[in-house]
């Protein structure tokens, strides 16, 4: 009688368990994608991630930086903020209004970038770019009608 592989594996299948996000293999690992179909179905981490989701999420954090920046020039030029919590960070000044700004930023990046393979994440990094990019025409018109 023949055994079956699973018979003679000396440790469980380590897929049966998906990896977490804050994994051992985060920093040392090979995943780049989901390979198998199967999976697909699932929601699975990736180890390292591509070029262009790396430009994405870059190119967000540069047009909140940039937004932040022309939204303090705006506001010292008379215009009024209607983001109630960012007016409300403006009371306490600049530098606060800019920190919080860029950390909130920030960690919804680094959401965004954990999970990457999500259709809906995928949605919302395209749509953030298109806002942003809206935002910074919005001020660059702005900016050049005075």
């Amino acid at each position: 009688m023949v055994e079956s592989k699973k018979d003679r594996r000396i440790e469980k299948d380590r897929r049966r368990k998906p990896t977490e996000p804050s994994s051992r293999y985060m920093l040392s690992g090979r995943r780049r994608s989901i390979r198998r179909r199967a999976d697909r179905k699932d929601h699975i981490y990736v180890d390292l991630y591509g070029h262009y989701l790396l430009f994405s999420l870059l190119l967000i954090i540069l047009l909140s930086v940039l937004d932040a920046y022309f939204t303090i020039f705006h506001v010292e030029q008379g215009a009024r903020e209607i983001n109630p919590l960012m007016d409300f960070l403006m009371g306490y000044g600049n530098i606060y209004f800019f920190a919080i700004k860029y950390i909130l930023t920030a960690l919804c990046i680094f959401l965004l970038c954990i999970y990457k393979n999500l259709l809906i994440t995928r949605t919302i990094i395209v749509c953030t770019l298109l806002f942003y990019f809206t935002v910074f025409a919005n001020h660059l018109f702005l900016f050049f009608s005075r």
